[in-house]
């Protein structure tokens, strides 16, 4: 059975997150979401509300963190516990994979805080964000493109900071029943990546919206 699975969400727990935990997985079941990964900036504080949630809704609830290495973000799935900000990539994944987690190049090609190609094809990461709805088309598919050229997978995920951008994109699985079976997957590279790209009008938007935040959080990166 086809489960879509979106992999890159935020909630109020990030800085810049605008929902609820449990609005969050009640929203993913309800447009058709099979698992969800609550993937907050540096923090892993929306877990047990996420997965007592989760076994209420019948949805599949991954644990992650949107790690801020000190070369751009990567996304931890399956990790037993918070992964420190501001280390190199290499020991960001080092850390992830100790916990027994899967280490995913987040937007890379995304110029405020993707890792970029170098570090993409210098580290060994387990799979690469080919498919995120934040990003535009080009960005996209200059993930895609890398991600087939080093022979790694691709996940999808909406990068969602608001309930109406859950599930614009997804990674398709087959045959998975629980978080372990999905990080097994991403790891044989048993994926689909699904859903749209960012247009130009939401891209200037969102834009604005990330400058005023930045401004609020007195020019500090995330």
């Amino acid at each position: 059975m086809e489960v879509r699975a979106d992999l890159h969400v935020h909630t109020a727990h990030s800085t810049d997150g605008k929902e609820s935990v449990k609005r969050v997985v009640y929203q993913a079941k309800k447009i058709g979401m099979g698992a969800i990964a609550i993937t907050d900036h540096n923090v892993v504080s929306g877990w047990n509300t996420a997965v007592e949630q989760g076994k209420k809704d019948g949805i599949i609830i991954i644990r992650g963190e949107e790690v801020s290495s000190s070369e751009g973000h990567i996304l931890a799935y399956g990790i037993q516990e918070r992964v420190k900000k501001g280390l190199s990539p290499e020991e960001t994944v080092d850390i992830i994979r100790e916990q027994g987690g899967v280490a995913v190049a987040a937007h890379p090609y995304r110029v405020s805080n993707g890792v970029g190609e170098s570090v993409v094809r210098r580290v060994d990461f387990d799979a690469v964000e080919a498919m995120n709805s934040r990003s535009p088309t080009r960005i996209n598919n200059k993930a895609v493109y890398l991600a087939k050229e080093l022979g790694l997978p691709m996940t999808g995920g909406s990068d969602a900071h608001t309930l109406p951008e859950i599930g614009r994109s997804y990674t398709i699985f087959t045959d998975v029943d629980d978080e372990e079976d999905i990080l097994r997957e991403i790891r044989r590279g048993n994926t689909e990546c699904g859903g749209s790209s960012q247009s130009a009008g939401a891209l200037i938007s969102q834009g604005i919206g990330k400058m005023i935040s930045w401004a609020r959080r007195g020019f500090n990166r995330i």
